[in-house]
């Protein structure tokens, strides 16, 4: 029985340190790749696209790596979205056009300036 408690204690241990030993390493490597204000701007307009788009769709697709970003100086930013999208099983391509800017210095207090679907 001995035996069997210090097994479970030794397990329970190694497992709590290598959570600490993750977790610190997790925290160490967003440290080192620091978010730029590109990057930034492409998931909230990826965030935002969803959240105004899903209601209304059976498929809803906004990969990142196919946006296009513009910078328009003064914090300002213009992403054209490739969107792959489904209303009831008729899939279609739609490009979408969103406006932002940060107020201040801060990448996380960004604001929608405007959003619109772009014809072809």
């Amino acid at each position: 029985m001995k035996t069997y408690l210090i097994y479970k204690l030794s397990y329970f241990l190694m497992m709590v340190s290598f959570g600490f030993i993750a977790s610190a390493q997790e925290q160490s490597f967003e440290k080192q790749t620091p978010k730029t204000a590109e990057s930034v701007a492409k998931s909230v307009a990826q965030k935002y696209t969803l959240e105004k788009l899903k209601p209304y769709t059976t498929i809803l697709e906004v990969p990142l790596d196919k946006m296009i970003i513009k910078d328009l100086g003064n914090g300002r930013y213009k992403i054209t979205e490739y969107i792959k999208i489904a209303y009831n099983s008729i899939p279609e391509k739609l490009i979408y056009e969103v406006y932002l800017h940060y107020s201040g210095n801060d990448l996380n207090s960004s604001v929608i300036d405007s959003f619109k679907r772009i014809e072809k």
